[in-house]
């Protein structure tokens, strides 16, 4: 009995001495981040292809390697995003988020990531100009490369080690990260009317135009165009606009008991005949500006809304005209005038 067993365990031991490798033949896992996904957005997510000239957001989602204990750990130090074409670099910006700390955060495991909104994954803001090359007219494609720094341990015993990184690629992608740029476009171009009772410049007064200004710089960074607005009759900007003189005469529509204007599929059959006249009246004097749209903008405290049943904005599909509400920000409310441009204009 006593000889099976040392038998038994003499093949155990022998089997277990095959599964330990040779001294200095052990792989190490590599602690270094993982990207687990790349995005380039401009407010509205992910797009197969980059509005010219336009602010972006780079995000690179990390996380552990898939082979890291339970106990390894990897914290984000900094790090910085080139932006190239080809073999030209258009630009190279440090990390904007997370911003440097003595306690830097850690990266998600493997199984966890990649996650939605994880504090180690770092954000990169590319400016509008350095994607907008005078040299470059026709599409191109933007290739991102970042080279991240990092402390490693391996595990809570481990001390901390500094170490850094280039990446340029989803793990497991055969091809560094590239996207594209769209090709140079014109830009929007707007003539904003007033609405307001014929003789009273007070309808549409500097906080109507204040309003009716930033809904459009809300606007210009919604829309595929270049960052910024400027004016009709200049050449920068993705949105441009002015406003014309005098205003659009709604008294006739203006709701006898409340004073307000009530805005309706009804009166805006006249009311985009009107703009058009204002449109075209600019587009004659203006040859070398011409005015895309024309929209409307009519005093919040001059009309009525959707609780009353009437409209905050109205357009034809395929048109050129539009009118909204410039409705303030408030100490309790913000405005959504930027909104309702960017639903009539999209239109």
């Amino acid at each position: 009995m006593l000889r099976m067993l040392s038998a038994a365990a003499a093949v155990a031991l022998a089997v277990a001495a095959q599964m330990v490798p040779a001294q200095g033949a052990t792989t190490a896992c590599v602690l270094q981040p993982v990207v687990r996904d790349i995005t380039a957005n401009q407010g509205l997510g992910a797009v197969p292809v980059l509005a010219r000239g336009k602010q972006t957001l780079v995000r690179l989602y990390l996380s552990l390697p898939s082979c890291a204990s339970r106990t390894a750990a990897i914290e984000l130090t900094g790090g910085s995003l080139t932006a190239s074409t080809g073999t030209t670099t258009l630009s190279t910006v440090g990390v904007y988020s997370p911003k440097a700390s003595t306690t830097p955060p850690q990266l998600l495991p493997y199984g966890s990531a990649p996650a939605v909104n994880a504090p180690a994954d770092p954000e990169f803001v590319i400016g509008g100009q350095s994607l907008a090359p005078p040299s470059i007219t026709a599409r191109y494609a933007l290739g991102l490369r970042a080279t991240l720094q990092y402390d490693y341990r391996a595990s809570t015993s481990d001390s901390w080690h500094a170490a850094a990184v280039v990446v340029d690629r989803v793990s497991g992608a055969p091809a560094a990260y590239s996207t594209s740029v769209e090709k140079r476009t014109n830009a929007l171009r707007l003539l904003v009317v007033g609405m307001g009772r014929s003789g009273s410049p007070q309808d549409f007064d500097t906080v109507a135009q204040a309003t009716t200004q930033a809904g459009l710089a809300t606007l210009s960074r919604v829309l595929p165009v270049p960052d910024g607005t400027g004016p009709l009759n200049g050449t920068s900007g993705g949105v441009r606009y002015s406003f014309a003189a005098g205003l659009l005469d709604i008294t006739s529509y203006l709701n006898p008991a409340s004073g307000l204007f009530c805005g309706n599929s009804t009166n805006f059959v006249t009311i985009k005949a009107t703009l058009e006249q204002f449109r075209q009246t600019w587009n004659s004097a203006n040859p070398t500006f011409p005015a895309d749209r024309v929209v409307g903008s009519v005093k919040g405290s001059l009309s009525a809304g959707g609780d009353a049943g009437c409209a905050e904005g109205m357009a034809a599909v395929g048109g050129t005209d539009a009118w909204v509400r410039a409705i303030p920000d408030t100490s309790t409310s913000r405005s959504y005038t930027g909104a309702l441009l960017v639903m009539e204009l999209g239109h």
